[in-house]
């Protein structure tokens, strides 16, 4: 018999707000280690992350640069991640303390650590914080948001795919020009951005 969450809070309509709220994403994010009781395995559930492939830029995260035909976990480990997005040769994911890392090339500034030497280890870029809602990677840029709505850009810029109405590169996070802290979602193509805002009603 699946789980049936319950509790004692309901709303107006007396409609259980534990069966309305709580899904398995949420559950895994603020409690890195549960039962998988929604899928009914009896099973821990421990969200880690693992990586494989070309690592010549160290894309990989395990300290080095050999490339791997079988998954590896990066040198951070852990059993706290909560997603993961992959650039051209350059990786970035956010762990459920809101972390943000990095890892991977760096020649365009994409890993945001106000430099461009490559890493072969996990890095946090030079904004810091406990406070990021999301990211993805372009080929050589990289853009996320902050749970207070602020999006930030940083990497290859030749094409103006940061949005900052210029083409200059940048290896620490900037905001578009429009700035604002009411942005949803965010999304790279190879050399472009597009991102969702919340708009105020008319």
């Amino acid at each position: 018999m699946a789980y049936e969450p319950t509790t004692n809070f309901k709303d107006s309509n007396n409609v259980d707000l534990g069966k309305k709220l709580v899904t398995k994403d949420y559950l895994l994010t603020v409690y890195p280690s549960i039962l998988d009781s929604l899928g009914n395995s009896g099973l821990t559930v421990t969200p880690a992350l693992w990586t494989w492939g070309y690592n010549l830029n160290g894309q990989l995260g395990v300290n080095n640069n050999t490339s791997r035909s079988t998954p590896v976990t990066t040198i951070l480990g852990g059993t706290n991640w909560k997603s993961v997005e992959c650039g051209n040769n350059h990786t970035a994911a956010i762990k459920t303390d809101g972390t943000l890392w990095t890892w991977g090339y760096n020649f365009y500034g994409q890993l945001g650590v106000n430099d461009r030497i490559d890493r072969i280890t996990p890095v946090t870029t030079i904004l810091g914080g406990t406070n990021w809602k999301s990211v993805d990677c372009g080929s050589d840029h990289t853009a996320a948001i902050k749970t207070d709505g602020t999006l930030w850009l940083w990497g290859y810029n030749i094409d103006g795919q940061l949005g900052v109405n210029d083409t200059i590169w940048r290896s620490t996070p900037v905001t578009t020009i429009l700035g604002g802290t009411n942005w949803k979602s965010v999304s790279c193509g190879n050399l472009h951005t597009l991102a969702i805002k919340y708009e105020p009603d008319p």
